[in-house]
């Protein structure tokens, strides 16, 4: 069952490539760099050639470049549309009543701009959020989805959205 939405579209303006690691590489060009966080303890997943996957529980992180292209929708505003109607096809088809979108919000660091759809998914009256991410970097894109495996307080899954993306920064060389 696909569990509610968050999305965040990120838009990474090149910067030097970070000296430190450890790093979780998210794809060839952006990783999540958590040091001191949770998601410094993540376990990797097993997933195909087009994912990574890590699981830091009870919150769910998979990349993928495979999911939406800049060519299918354009900007990350239209990426976001898009992804939020594959959202509800995919709950329609399960039976399921249809995700709550929660409003749009911008994060902005010094290196990249975020912004993202926020989508609460209700299961047995109990609401799982979900962040579908969409990051722009030199004319790429990388999808994300963060997901928890439990019920979450739509207000400390937004802080944790907006602490993940805080935490992407361009992927370190070598």
């Amino acid at each position: 069952m696909i569990r509610p939405m968050m999305t965040l579209a990120v838009a990474l303006v090149p910067l030097p490539v970070l000296a430190q690691s450890p790093c979780l590489p998210l794809g060839a060009q952006v990783a999540l760099c958590a040091e001191g966080t949770p998601w410094a303890e993540a376990r990797a997943l097993p997933l195909d050639d087009d994912f990574v996957s890590y699981e830091a529980p009870p919150l769910y992180l998979e990349a993928s470049t495979s999911w939406i292209t800049p060519g299918e929708a354009g900007t990350p505003e239209a990426a976001l549309s898009a992804l939020e109607a594959a959202l509800a096809e995919d709950t329609a088809a399960e039976g399921a009543p249809l995700p709550l979108r929660r409003g749009r919000e911008t994060v902005t660091t010094d290196h990249a701009t975020i912004t993202y759809d926020v989508f609460i998914e209700v299961d047995a009256g109990e609401a799982f959020p979900l962040a579908v991410m969409v990051l722009e970097d030199q004319g790429g894109w990388l999808t994300l989805m963060l997901s928890s495996d439990t019920p979450m307080e739509e207000d400390r899954f937004m802080a944790e959205a907006d602490s993940l993306a805080r935490l992407l920064r361009p992927a370190p060389e070598g």
